[in-house]
């Protein structure tokens, strides 16, 4: 049986409803498993659940200030290389894919793909596939397609 590990964030629905999607389709077919996570939550704890009430109180009460950060990280080409600097998060999915062993990873939030090939190196999966599907609802943002992966999904 071959796993395929789905990658989510709980920064609003659209990434989970994205991921459980993915989850409800693998489910489907033979000889698949899916494993569905959220390293996010494990890696950072406390100050993910803030972030996720402050993205949450945002975009709600100041949509305009959402929009300029939304901008912001297309714009701002250091904004990739700050997330390769997320040691907390590639640990934990050194665990999850040493624990897992997926045959592919696909993720749902852009953060993971900057960091998910030298989480694959460290757990020994050299040929580990991943793929990242883009759930930005309007405009593709450019940190979805700046990171690794063998290929993107809109």
């Amino acid at each position: 049986m071959r796993t395929v590990l789905i990658l989510t964030a709980s920064f609003g629905e659209g990434h989970n409803a994205a991921a459980r999607g993915l989850c409800e389709g693998f489910a489907s077919l033979e000889n698949v498993h899916a494993v569905l996570a959220d390293p996010l939550e494990s890696a950072f704890g406390k100050l993910y659940q803030r972030l996720r009430e402050d993205y949450v109180r945002i975009v709600n009460q100041r949509p305009g200030l959402w929009a300029s950060l939304y901008a912001a990280a297309d714009c701002f080409p250091f904004l990739n290389g700050m997330l390769r600097l997320l040691w907390p998060l590639k640990a934990e999915l050194v665990a999850l894919l040493r624990k897992h062993h997926p045959a592919v990873v696909v993720s749902v939030y852009p953060a993971y793909g900057y960091v998910l090939k030298q989480a694959a190196r460290e757990a020994g999966l050299l040929g580990l596939k991943s793929y990242v599907l883009v759930t930005d609802s309007i405009t593709v943002n450019s940190i979805w397609y700046q990171c690794g992966a063998d290929a993107f999904f809109v």
